[in-house]
């Protein structure tokens, strides 16, 4: 058996302690690169996200009080521009009675009886206009569209049937028809002009 001298003794423990060191700085090493490699798949992941502006909502975008934008006429340009559902002054009281409690059917019996014995065409197109909203109420929208315009037929000059007439084709979905309505009545009548054309506009604004 060989005896190992101090010497000898000291020269292992020196080679010993070398070889921790080197181990340790390699690991060192080896964690540090590992870090750095993460945080540099960490910054190249995490991708920015902008988000898409959301653009404003065009008329059709907005819910009006008529229903969904899919199905709803236009906006009411203004608070006035669609004519009030109660009876004008020129019905009888049996009429308006029966409008206002609601019982269309025989509201629309009294209109009609009313206009037909009625020669005046003002009185005619006011008779014609209310009876279109009773239809309208009634949810008849074809005959209370044809009543609109028998209402501007009698007084090409009153401007409520236009409004309401086109009103219901653009609920029928006759988009064309609702807006050739319009122009007809911004053509021969000179009241309700700008609720006509405000309503025009946004009509034609929606049918792009």
């Amino acid at each position: 058996m060989r005896l190992v001298s101090g010497k000898d003794r000291r020269i292992q423990i020196a080679g010993i302690v070398a070889g921790v060191l080197i181990l340790i700085a390699l690991t060192y090493i080896s964690v540090k690169s590992r870090n750095k490699q993460t945080e540099q798949d960490e910054t190249v992941g995490a991708v920015e996200i902008t988000p898409t502006p959301t653009p404003d909502p065009t008329p059709a975008d907005r819910p009006t009080a008529e229903g969904s934008p899919s199905s709803s006429p236009a906006p009411t340009p203004t608070s006035n521009s669609t004519p009030s559902a109660s009876p004008t002054n020129s019905s009888s009281g049996a009429a308006e009675s029966a409008y206002l409690a609601k019982n269309y059917p025989l509201a629309i019996s009294e209109y009609q009886k009313e206009i037909s014995q009625t020669t005046d065409k003002q009185k005619l197109a006011q008779l014609w206009n209310t009876l279109g909203n009773v239809y309208r109420d009634a949810n008849q929208l074809n005959d209370a569209a044809g009543a609109y315009e028998k209402s501007y037929g009698a007084n090409q000059e009153f401007g409520d049937p236009y409004l309401n007439r086109a009103a219901i084709l653009w609920k029928l979905e006759k988009r064309d028809d609702a807006i050739s309505t319009l122009e007809l009545g911004i053509s021969r009548t000179t009241t309700r002009k700008t609720d006509l054309q405000n309503t025009l506009d946004a009509y034609k604004a929606l049918n792009r």
